[in-house]
């Protein structure tokens, strides 16, 4: 079932690996699938990315049970059902241990609307509370710092992007250790001033009507 899909996830477990966003097995990735998104693929307990095969991606249903594959999944399944059954918007999570967001969660700090990405990531990217990785508290905390947001830290612990697409998870991984590294830059060398929620809302709609290529008529 879903080899395509199992194969995208795959591809993009390897990209998180090699990017510098986890360390060794740590962290974890999902996909939403089905016709009617009800179930989920998710990547195995302890095997290095680059060893995952598509026989080793779990299929999951959104009561935690596995549908297909004889592998534990990650300890963090939980946490990823979650998000999918309380965001009908969502369709691909990306956990990380990177460096600087990790340093940012350790500290209890939010990060602020200091640069675009964060902005688009619907707002100041908040700390959900500390629990037991892989525990069902753990799972709640995050879904209600989340809230409507992109994006997550967990004290103690790490980020969690949850977007469309694992594509823009990836992208939004990416984007946030680089603004949580500008922002520890920034924070050793004086007052941080993030942008004011005006002038976010007015780069969003402009990011959302003038970014990019845009179809053309006929």
């Amino acid at each position: 079932m879903f080899e395509a899909e199992k194969m995208q996830l795959i591809e993009y477990g390897i990209k998180v690996f090699k990017s510098g966003l986890v360390q060794g097995t740590g962290g974890n990735l999902s996909q939403r699938v089905g016709s009617e998104g009800q179930y989920y693929l998710m990547t195995p307990s302890g095997i290095d990315y680059d060893s995952i095969e598509p026989k080793d991606v779990l299929v999951m249903d959104m009561n935690g049970s596995i549908v297909e594959g004889e592998r534990s999944p990650s300890i963090e399944h939980g946490m990823h059902r979650e998000v999918y059954k309380h965001r009908e918007d969502i369709n691909a999570i990306i956990h990380t241990h990177s460096l600087y967001a990790t340093a940012l969660s350790i500290a209890r700090q939010p990060l602020p609307e200091i640069e675009s990405t964060i902005v688009l990531m619907g707002g100041s990217i908040e700390v959900a509370e500390f629990a037991r990785h892989g525990s069902m508290e753990l799972a709640r905390n995050v879904v209600k710092a989340l809230s409507n947001k992109k994006a997550v830290l967990m004290a103690n612990h790490g980020l969690l992007v949850a977007e469309k697409n694992l594509e823009r998870a990836f992208k939004g991984c990416l984007g946030i250790e680089q603004c949580a590294h500008m922002y520890i830059l920034a924070r050793s060398i004086g007052e941080v001033c993030p942008i004011d929620s005006e002038k976010c809302d007015e780069l969003r709609e402009y990011i959302r009507t003038s970014y990019g290529q845009k179809k053309k008529g006929n």
